[in-house]
This record gives structure tokens, C-alpha cells and sequence, in this order.
């Protein structure tokens, strides 16, 4: 697995206490993209492993993870780190990893480059005018 990145997780003033209590190092967690959300379309919302709300993705990662998201990258999500000592904002450390890579824009431009007609608008010019 490749480590894509970490956060702490945001957010968890907001949520019911009960359900922070029960998470342990090494819990599998579940993200999800929550457009109703009235402060920010583009949140991620963090659940337990049985299906609680526990927080959100920081605004500064949401942009990396949708870009996964939309590119069907599966990703594991693990609760690495639990400190209870800590502020609330930096209690919980989450990792995200997988096994995959999202492609950069070069590479898919590189890898599509065969399906498109002409490799540059100068050689386009030149077969449409023919």
C-alpha cells in the first residue's frame, strides 16, 4: 500500500462523544462526499466502521481525496493515531492509502495520446486542409 496522505480529523466537537469513544488504533473508516452540507459543497464526511459520523476530511485535503474519488481509486482509510491528551483538532490521525496511483496530467496525457486524431494543432491545420 502507498501512503497518499494524513490528517487529523475535523470537526469532532460536533458529533456525538460515544461514538469517538469505541474507535481504536487500526479501525478501518469510511469516507463520504456530503454536497448538502451547508458550510462547504465539496466536505467529506468521516464514519465509524459501524457506520457513525465522527467528522470531517480538513478543508486543505478535500480537493486530493475527490480527486481520487472521481478517478474510482480505491482507497483504505485507517485510524493511525489516537492521543486523548491532545486538542480535539489534532486527537485523531487518519492515513489514506492505496494500492494505486492517480495518474498526473502528463501521464494521461501520454497514455491517451493514441486515441486522439492529431498531436498538435499545427498537424491538425495541416490534414483539415487538405
Amino acid at each position: 500500500m502507498n501512503n497518499i496522505t494524513s490528517f487529523y480529523i475535523a470537526g469532532i466537537n460536533y458529533v456525538d462523544q460515544k461514538h469517538l469513544d469505541v474507535l481504536k488504533i487500526g479501525d478501518n473508516l469510511i469516507i463520504e462526499h456530503e454536497p448538502e452540507n451547508p458550510y462547504d459543497a465539496k466536505a467529506i464526511k468521516i464514519f465509524s466502521p459501524d457506520g457513525n459520523g465522527i467528522g470531517y476530511v480538513p478543508k486543505n485535503k478535500t480537493v486530493e481525496l475527490h480527486n481520487y474519488r472521481l478517478a474510482a481509486v480505491p482507497l483504505k482509510i485507517t485510524l493511525a493515531n489516537y492521543i486523548p491528551e491532545m486538542p480535539s483538532y489534532k486527537r485523531f490521525l487518519v492515513t489514506v492509502q492505496s494500492d494505486e496511483k492517480l495518474l498526473s496530467l502528463d501521464e494521461n496525457v501520454d497514455q491517451f495520446q493514441q486515441f486522439l486524431p492529431y498531436k498538435n494543432e499545427e498537424e491538425n491545420k495541416t490534414k483539415t486542409t487538405k
